[in-house]
């Protein structure tokens, strides 16, 4: 915004304060007349994007009660002047004005009432010009989407005139002296909303808006009857039958629509209008209704099996997913029953309901995600229509339909990606016991299915879901029963998911291991950290001859795995008094340093070099580890163990570094003596292990070394000589300065 914006609106700012002030009639009436008069038509004149637009409305709307007609006339003039004679540049302009008197603007909208006839008018002369230069547009692609685009906008705003005058409409159809002038301009409101629906030039959105538009007219002039369903239900039709409830005129206009020749996009789109225009919450005004509610998922499924488009398929699968929200929601009501055409349509087992699954079958991988997103919503509220309308049955085991259901989709290929997301909700809305109970293995069966890269996400996500709602399902139950039997119930988790889990962990070969670690094994910690205990004990427990075959890290790299997890996970601490974070002796992490899988030894590294706070101090027995670790890996052959090696002592390295500015920064500050020595102590062996490194790595860069074990060497000290200084006499711990490189 420039300064003349700020101006404008500070002097607004102050305008609307004196407006607010004022308490009864000034005695000048003829200036108040002209303040208010300047407003309004500054009002009416700014543009869509204008700051100054917001702030006009927002002082006209805080003039006090005695003001606000005045203020209502003033500006019903300005606006009325403007709807008068356009030119067609200036509708765009016009159109949006009226919605910004309706974008919470109580006075604008009492203007908009005030002069509904003038506007219902202005925005079909609007439409009507947008109809007939579309004719005229063939091939001139960017003129064509810049009336697309003032078509959307112009019937939005009628949509959202209607919308806010429905007392008003109502009343002035009932009057004899105002009706036919109104019912004309709807009538011919309601002609070109038809032309767009019928016509194919149109873009989606257009044709989809208008479609609302249409039952929202109907409902505007007929009031929320059982005649209103009635209506509509002929509309999807295609048929004349049961317009007879209509007034004349929106019958004759409706007939325009119950051609044979119509293009199938009409019934897409009135059955989306049917279901954003008409309210569906609570319970059904008549039997109309009620068949209106099953016409659209049928009228939808018959237009599905001719469907080509991507982009119309999408629509269908969107409209279906609002009609089973629209068909729970006339279901929830708290004092509501289910009607007995409804309960036997809408159950699972339905022929209905049979064509729905049909339908999500043939969708479930469908090459756009959002078409495969409606596709599982549309699933869920199934599941939730058959649990409202078989509401008596709580056991899903005594469910028929839903234990059929069940095998039919554990019975499929797990190559199809859409079989995981219908599980998934089986699991949300009956629980994860349910599906183990008619699959036991279905852990086992998972697991097996992470080696697959793409299958592994979903498998993990299945997964992720059961393991969580078991937990939950065991949790509650033991609790209702007795509340000191935890390790019980626990022990019944573990069994079903972590001993699989280790088993393929430790038998396994490594490449088929990869997304386990990555995706189902850290989910598993963050839902029950405590487990790590159990998982350490187990693998220890493990017989050392339990290697596993030929390739598997055993148990004792499973043992690694997870506590590397863990600790990325932030579950286990550093090692004290001998034990890795309580757990683990440190001569089983020795083992894995120097074990014969590469693997292995770097998730023991990794177990020692990586933390989650980069301050965190290194211990004296990392310290060792690290130590002994060296002296056996610094030959390796293979380049990329070689590269992982660098790369966690770097880590290392910098935590050391970090670690030491802190402890050093702390010094300084530090008043008690006791932990000022302590942290010099910590200092002083960093000092320790940083010369031990620097003089084991030069030693190894003796004539006849092997090449792997030099590069290894050069590049450790290389990465020394960044990260630290060293000088004679002095301390090692000292900072680069700023102009070496990190």
């Amino acid at each position: 915004m420039g300064p003349l914006t700020n101006l404008c609106l500070s002097i607004l700012h102050q305008a609307g304060s004196q407006l607010e002030a004022l308490s009864e009639e000034p005695s000048d009436g003829a200036l108040l007349e002209s303040c208010l008069h300047t407003l309004t038509l500054v009002y009416t004149s700014l543009q869509a994007k204008n700051p100054l637009r917001r702030t006009i409305a927002s002082a006209l709307g805080s003039v006090p009660a005695w003001l606000q007609e005045q203020t209502v006339n003033s500006l019903s003039a300005c606006l009325s002047d403007c709807l008068s004679n356009p030119t067609s540049e200036q509708y765009p302009h016009i159109t949006d004005t009226i919605t910004a008197c309706l974008d919470g603007f109580a006075l604008g909208e009492r203007c908009i009432n005030k002069l509904l006839p003038e506007v219902m008018q202005f925005l079909h002369k609007g439409l009507s010009e947008c109809l007939h230069q579309n004719s005229g547009l063939a091939g001139r692609h960017i003129a064509q989407a810049q009336l697309m685009y003032c078509c959307l906008a112009t019937v939005k705003a009628s949509m959202l005139v209607m919308q806010r005058s429905q007392e008003t409409i109502g009343s002035s159809l009932q009057a004899q002296h105002t009706h036919t002038k109104l019912e004309d301009t709807l009538s011919s409101l309601l002609g070109c909303y038809t032309h767009i629906l019928t016509d194919e030039d149109f873009i989606q959105s257009v044709q989809s808006t208008a479609g609302m538009a249409i039952v929202l007219l109907i409902r505007s002039a007929m009031g929320g009857g059982d005649e209103v369903a009635s209506v509509v239900c002929s509309l999807l039709r295609g048929s004349a039958q049961g317009l007879d409830s209509a007034p004349r005129w929106l019958q004759q206009r409706c007939e325009g629509l119950c051609s044979s020749a119509r293009p199938a996009g009409v019934s897409l789109y009135l059955c989306h209008g049917a279901l954003a225009m008409l309210s569906w919450k609570g319970a059904l005004p008549g039997p109309q209704w009620e068949q209106l509610l099953l016409l659209v998922p049928n009228t939808l499924l018959d237009l599905d099996v001719s469907i080509k488009e991507s982009s119309t398929a999408m629509v269908v699968s969107r409209v279906l997913t609002l009609w089973s929200s629209a068909a729970l929601d006339c279901l929830q009501g708290e004092r509501q029953v289910c009607p007995p055409c409804l309960q036997q349509s809408l159950s699972g087992g339905s022929e209905l309901q049979q064509r729905l699954l049909e339908h999500i079958y043939s969708h479930w991988e469908h090459p756009l995600d959002g078409v495969r997103h409606q596709t599982r919503a549309l699933f869920r509220n199934l599941l939730l229509l058959h649990q409202h309308t078989c509401s008596s049955i709580f056991d899903p085991a005594e469910d028929s339909y839903i234990t059929e259901l069940t095998l039919s989709l554990l019975g499929l290929e797990w190559h199809m990606r859409g079989k995981y997301g219908s599980l998934s909700c089986l699991v949300e809305l009956y629980g994860a016991r349910h599906l183990l109970d008619v699959q036991p293995q279905l852990p086992v069966s998972l697991l097996g299915l992470m080696g697959d890269q793409n299958l592994a996400p979903y498998a993990s996500d299945l997964l992720e879901r059961l393991f969580v709602s078991h937990k939950a399902q065991l949790g509650s139950e033991a609790g209702a029963v007795d509340t000191t039997g935890s390790e019980v119930w626990m022990e019944v988790w573990h069994k079903t998911w972590v001993t699989p889990l280790l088993l393929v962990l430790c038998r396994a070969k490594l490449d088929q291991t990869t997304y386990i670690l990555d995706y189902f094994l850290p989910k598993l910690l963050r839902c029950s950290p405590s487990s790590l205990t159990h998982m350490v004990q187990a693998l220890q427990d493990t017989p050392p001859c339990s290697t596993g075959p030929s390739g598997s890290r055993g148990a004792l790299g499973a043992l690694m795995t997870c506590l590397r997890a863990a600790r990325a996970q932030g579950v286990v601490p550093s090692s004290k008094e001998g034990l890795w974070g309580g757990l683990v002796p440190l001569s089983l992490l020795q083992q894995a340093l120097v074990h014969k899988h590469d693997q292995v030894r770097m998730d023991a590294l990794g177990l020692v070099c990586e933390t989650l706070r980069s301050t965190e101090a290194l211990t004296p027995q990392e310290m060792d580890l690290i130590r002994y670790f060296l002296p056996h890996n610094l030959n390796s052959q293979a380049p990329g163990v070689r590269q992982q090696t660098v790369s966690l002592l770097k880590k290392l390295l910098c935590r050391l570094k970090d670690s030491a500015l802190l402890l050093q920064k702390r010094m300084s500050q530090e008043r008690d003596p006791d932990k000022r020595d302590a942290d010099q102590h910590t200092l002083h062996q960093y000092e320790e292990f940083l010369r031990w490194l620097c003089v084991s790595l030069l030693e190894v860069l003796l004539p006849g070394a092997s090449f792997s074990k030099c590069l290894m060497a050069l590049q450790l000290l290389c990465l020394l000589g960044e990260l630290f200084t060293f000088s004679s006499g002095t301390s090692t711990l000292h900072q680069q300065p700023s102009y070496m490189t990190y």
